[in-house]
């Protein structure tokens, strides 16, 4: 027993270090690290081969016999490189499955880095400018856990965060542009500035969001949750919310040129001086003609009949072309 005990303290130790330190680095979804840890792993595991043989012959009395191709199969060195080499594929497939099964954990941390003075900064908008925007480009975050984590000024372009947690995120003028965000959750989250061009966002619930001044072009917002969100001068030139569910948010001036709002559930929705250009409403839920005539225009707007009708009855300038110096506040 104390000679296996002896063993294992000796050689063994570091290989299994290392191996936890691969485990605890797992959770951040980046491959270059991972990398790095699972050549450490096979490094240290050769390493306490070898010491343990050189010690085990010296000790016996033995000398190290030299390695010959011929009949290689033979030499029991042959076999630990293969032993080593199988560790390292099944690290490999491992981690695979991490990324694609384990959410990233990122619950109340600060990713982008904020300078030291950070909170001595006299205003909001200064402090935004002075932090360091985190790197997370093309990143596989799905399912990750972000719940209240600081992010602002992000770079997540085209990163997969299919049902992560996002709730309370501040997300402030993050680049998300053709980030996946399916089913994501983002309850109350800080949108304020960010770009989410062509995001796709179908099926997210962004309930209770700050998009003000957001960049949605494109964007697909398809049978998603934007309820009591607030996106005064967002940008949401030709965005998909067909089926969305838009109850009680805010698009007060906001840009809402070419977007598809077919099905979308509009009770209490705000569209003061909201541009409403070739915008497609049929069968709009819960659409009144009060919400209606507070919006810029509806110049080419496809409405129900019945609202069309109303429409021409008391506010027949809505649907006329806007001139050029009366375009949308941006």
């Amino acid at each position: 027993m104390k000679e296996w005990i002896t063993i294992f303290l000796a050689w063994w130790v570091v290989p299994l270090t290392m191996i936890g330190f691969w485990l605890r680095y797992l959770p951040r979804h980046e491959w270059g690290g991972t990398f790095f840890h699972i050549a450490l792993i096979a490094v240290s595991v050769a390493f306490a081969i070898i010491f343990y043989r050189l010690c085990a012959l010296t000790l016996q009395g033995k000398k190290k016999a030299d390695f010959k191709l011929i009949k290689f199969w033979k030499d029991r060195r042959f076999y630990y490189g293969m032993i080593i080499a199988i560790l390292g594929t099944i690290s490999m497939l491992l981690s695979n499955h991490a990324f694609t099964n384990w959410g990233a954990d990122f619950r109340e941390r600060d990713v982008s880095i904020k300078p030291c003075d950070y909170y001595k900064i006299d205003s909001v908008e200064k402090q935004i400018e002075s932090v360091k925007g985190a790197n997370l480009r093309g990143r596989n975050l799905k399912f990750a856990d972000m719940y209240s984590a600081f992010l602002v000024k992000a770079d997540l372009r085209r990163a997969n965060l299919q049902g992560a947690d996002l709730r309370l995120v501040d997300l402030q003028k993050a680049n998300l542009e053709g980030a996946d965000l399916q089913k994501a959750y983002l309850g109350k989250p800080n949108l304020q500035g960010a770009n989410l061009r062509k995001a796709n966002l179908q099926g997210a619930t962004i309930w209770g969001a700050n998009l003000q001044k957001a960049d949605l072009r494109l964007a697909n917002l398809q049978q998603a949750d934007l309820s009591e969100s607030n996106l005064q001068k967002a940008n949401l030139v030709k965005a998909n919310l067909q089926e969305a569910n838009l109850v009680e948010a805010n698009f007060k001036q906001a840009d809402l040129k070419l977007a598809d709002l077919q099905k979308a559930k509009l009770e209490g929705t705000n569209f003061q001086e909201a541009n409403l250009e070739w915008v497609n409403l049929q069968g709009a839920k819960n659409l009144t003609i009060e919400q209606l005539r507070q919006v810029q225009t509806l110049y080419n707007a496809k409405l129900d009949p019945e609202l069309r009708e109303q429409v021409i009855e008391c506010c027949p300038q809505l649907l006329q072309e806007l001139k050029k110096d009366t375009n949308p506040k941006k």
